[in-house]
């Protein structure tokens, strides 16, 4: 390997690599490396400790062994009995890049098996410090990285700025004074089987935060603070749930789906919406729940699923790409459906015969998956290649609007 100019860390790693070599049959590690160098440079260093912090509390509960590159990659020492604990982290790392970059991104190596690739792909990467003339002053980015996240360059700021507490207080009391019924969106989730028309299972009740945004905070984009974007959301799923209660018309008592965040099951407001909801219809309507959400603090996600069907009510997962469908298990996760929104990219990965694709699908159950975000009839042929039949989205929308006469709302039960 190259020895020249390795920073301590990378010598921390040749030598724990040398001490694992002496009885490769008893290594009782596997390998998570991540290609973490081949991130945007805009913006790059808060990817990288926003991934950092994912892995440090694993390495600090379980003892995990980890190494910084000096050209940024991350190698990542993990029991190779801890596997599913793993594949969350990796869930969340997939979740927090662009999606781009996350397909190629994680790379697991069985290190009884694959001994000698490993070594090959550090053989490459080793002592390879990265082109940029602040290297020698650090062994890795992510020393320097709680003080000067704020002090980018001028070129590498986002266009717009971050949502800060201030503005949240100000959206939040905006709120208060606002008809929030105004506010709900309806999208139908349909099925349609070969060339026949749409034919709606149920309605998703959802509050567009872009919509929000861009009346109330046209210059600030949400996600560059996750945190604060987290309490809004929660903020909105209780004005959705009280507005749900308040209409005594019949058109929220079943047959729909409602997106919230964990927390919100598992708080007095959904207590007050459950009362409002009868008994017959509760297992007629999913609550929608964001994998980062789920994969964050998985003990609370299964308290929060099983309180909910206990009580009927059915367990959707939404906000999956083609990328990280790999990683989610629905049948241990207890969910009833999966979102997985449609992408372009869906197509390229079918004409160069990945049949991964295709066994993500199988595994988590075609009948189960939802493929949403469908802007055109190509989407809603290629879902049919892959065994789905359930569609959402603007192109499945305007065929109901086209033909008003056809929609109907099937009586929905999925045991």
């Amino acid at each position: 390997m190259v020895k020249n100019n390795l920073t301590r860390q990378e010598t921390q790693l040749l030598l724990y690599i040398k001490k694992l070599e002496k009885d490769i049959n008893k290594i009782p590690y596997d390998v998570l490396y991540l290609k973490t160098s081949q991130l945007p440079e805009k913006q790059k260093n808060r990817f990288l400790k926003a991934i950092n912090d994912m892995i440090q509390p694993m390495v600090l509960l379980h003892k995990w062994q980890k190494f910084f590159l000096a050209n940024d990659d991350i190698v990542l020492f993990f029991s190779a009995t801890q596997k599913d604990e793993l594949e969350a982290i990796i869930f969340k790392i997939n979740f927090f890049v662009p999606e781009e970059n996350a397909y190629e991104l994680t790379k697991v190596y069985n290190l009884k098996k694959q001994f000698k690739e490993f070594l090959e792909c550090l053989n490459s990467k080793i002592g390879r410090k990265k082109e940029n003339k602040n290297v020698q002053k650090k062994e890795n980015v992510f020393e320097a990285l709680p003080n000067n996240l704020d002090k980018e360059k001028n070129e590498d700021k986002p266009k717009k700025q971050p949502l800060t507490p201030k503005m949240l207080s100000m959206v939040e009391n905006s709120l208060k004074g606002t008809d929030f019924a105004n506010m709900i969106r309806r999208q139908s989730i349909c099925v349609v089987v070969g060339s026949s028309q749409p034919q709606p299972m149920f309605d998703e009740v959802f509050v567009s935060v872009s919509d929000l945004r861009d009346t109330l905070l046209p210059n600030v984009d949400f996600s560059l603070t996750p945190w604060l974007f987290q309490h809004l959301t929660e903020t909105l799923d209780k004005r959705v749930l009280s507005n749900i209660n308040r209409h005594d018309d019949g058109s929220f008592k079943s047959h729909f789906s409602i997106n919230l965040n964990v927390s919100t099951i598992l708080s007095p407001d959904f207590i007050s919406f459950d009362k409002g909801i009868p008994n017959a219809f509760k297992n007629t309507i999913f609550l929608e729940l964001q994998p980062v959400d789920i994969f964050s603090d998985l003990a609370s996600y299964i308290m929060a699923k099983n309180f909910a069907k206990e009580r009927g009510y059915k367990i959707c997962i939404d906000g999956i790409s083609h990328t990280s469908l790999q990683y989610i298990d629905r049948e241990r996760l207890d969910a009833d459906l999966l979102k997985v929104f449609w992408s372009q990219d869906i197509i390229n990965r079918i004409e160069k015969n990945d049949e991964n694709i295709f066994l993500d699908i199988k595994k988590n159950g075609p009948s189960r998956v939802v493929l949403a975000r469908v802007d055109d009839a190509k989407a809603i042929d290629i879902g049919h290649t892959l065994g789905i039949n359930i569609f959402q989205g603007r192109y499945i929308q305007k065929l109901l609007t086209s033909s008003p006469e056809k929609r109907r709302v099937n009586s929905f039960y999925m045991g």
